[in-house]
């Protein structure tokens, strides 16, 4: 008789729970002090047990922030613990040389990390509501919803977790690659933000746009700043008393990295079924991922290096012009492009006909990204909001004057002439330059800011902007 087909074996579960008792025992400890701890501690120091210091000692216990990074941690070690055989080669012919499927060893791992994550939270809970209970806390909901959330962050980061495992045969590089999934979205973004507001004259990376999209696909950064409670206090003057009202935000939010994560748990079975037993100890499992992994070296070290050279040179009155800089970071780039795949090769014999020809369409890319960044650093640079776009400007000198209705016009020529002799200014830059801040507030609730520094005298400029700072109307204001 053909026996039916199983995705979980309980002897293999038995042995994770039995052998890595003391990854969940330590969270569970994590979890009492977290929550149930820290709120009965508050309450004992309260000599006035009001609504509002039992409602704030519940928030505090409650806070997410600190709950993201430890979950984060619980994933990564659970994952380095239940699929270690996959980091050696003799534990990984081993393992699959037993009568056990690659489809129950990943599903038992899977759910036995899930149980590690989640049943010391489900205790931690359960003993908190009965301390509010006794406490006389009536916002028990707040801690449901605390559990809905350290379950789907859990359920999330562990499925992250599970497939970065499947693109790596070293145990260590198993929390880099964690972060790398985590927050390449938020560093390419960052990167880019931070080159563009060092290419053009007034910029600055908070002034460059940023995009919602990268910032979600930078779950763990997202989670931290969307998943939260909020405690919103106020003052009574008539009763001299504190009120705070507490509030939930990120449903949604999480709900949609939940349904992410299934998706992710499915593509990280798929890729354990194609995955080489022999790529234990390898850096990188998949060879299609070899070469995103060295263009990704080459590109962020080369512009972080060529940028951070470009800036020391400019703090020692060595001005650093845009054909400079492509120099310095096509040079970076193409070196860690090459140390990088050292690393892939586990040693020094990288230097080859084909992987020369490739650096050549690397350095290509490096030239087309960087015209790129050139191309939105001049847009930005030049760009003026209309007058009928704008309701006020702030120009900010030795204090800020405000221009609004047909006045606003004085400052956009005031910024017109600073740009147009934007390569002078940034070329004679000193310790002693004037600084000068405009702050564009437009009609449709943005913001947009820039910061010149003027290093020589300008007469047209000095009437325009100066003039109107001395003015004894706006120095009263």
């Amino acid at each position: 008789m053909k026996s039916k087909t199983s995705f979980f074996n309980r002897t293999v579960f038995k042995k994770n729970v039995t052998l890595y008792w003391p990854i969940w025992v330590c969270y569970l400890l994590y979890g009492m002090v977290k929550v149930p701890g820290q709120l009965w501690s508050r309450l004992q120091q309260q000599t006035d047990m009001t609504a509002y210091a039992r409602d704030y000692a519940l928030y505090n216990s409650l806070r997410l922030e600190v709950d993201v990074a430890a979950i984060a941690i619980m994933a990564v070690v659970c994952g380095m613990a239940l699929f270690g055989y996959l980091f050696t080669q003799k534990n990984a012919y081993m393992i699959h040389a037993l009568p056990v499927t690659r489809g129950e060893l990943y599903v038992t791992n899977m759910i036995s990390g899930l149980c590690f994550l989640l049943i010391p939270q489900a205790l931690v809970f359960l003993v908190t509501v009965v301390l509010c209970l006794l406490k006389g806390i009536a916002s028990v909901q707040f801690l449901g919803l605390w559990f809905l959330s350290v379950m789907g962050i859990a359920f999330f980061l562990y499925a992250t977790v599970c497939f970065c495992v499947m693109f790596t045969g070293q145990l260590f590089a198993l929390p880099v690659y964690f972060l790398a999934v985590n927050y390449v979205a938020f560093a390419f973004s960052s990167g880019a933000r931070y080159v563009i507001g060092y290419l053009g004259y007034g910029l600055g990376m908070d002034t460059v746009p940023e995009f919602l999209i990268l910032r979600i696909l930078s779950p763990m950064n997202y989670l931290y700043n969307n998943v939260r409670f909020v405690f919103r206090q106020s003052y009574n003057q008539e009763t001299d008393l504190m009120s705070g009202v507490l509030s939930y935000r990120g449903l949604r939010v999480l709900a949609a990295y939940v349904a992410a994560a299934v998706v992710i748990y499915l593509i990280a079975y798929y890729c354990y079924k194609k995955r080489r037993i022999e790529s234990a100890g390898d850096l990188i499992s998949f060879n299609w991922v070899k070469p995103l992994f060295r263009w990704g070296v080459g590109t962020g070290v080369g512009y972080f290096a060529g940028v951070l050279m470009a800036e020391f040179l400019d703090s020692v009155h060595l001005h650093v012009k845009k054909p400079m800089l492509l120099v310095l970071v096509v040079a970076f780039g193409f070196v860690s492009f090459f140390i990088a795949q050292m690393f892939v090769e586990k040693g020094f014999r990288v230097f080859c006909r084909r992987r020369f020809c490739e650096s050549g369409l690397f350095v290509l890319f490096v030239l087309g990204s960087f015209w790129g960044c050139s191309k939105n650093a001049t847009y930005l640079e030049q760009y003026v909001p209309d007058a009928d776009q704008v309701s006020r400007v702030e120009v900010s000198l030795d204090y800020p004057v405000e221009y609004k209705g047909d006045s606003v016009r004085v400052a956009r020529q005031a910024q017109k002439e600073i740009l147009s002799h934007a390569e002078s200014y940034r070329e004679n830059k000193t310790d002693d330059s004037t600084q000068i801040i405009f702050y564009y507030y437009l009609k449709n609730g943005k913001t947009l800011s820039r910061t010149y520094e003027i290093t020589e005298e300008n007469e047209k400029l000095s009437e325009v902007l100066f003039g109107e700072e001395n003015k004894a109307d706006h120095f009263m204001e």
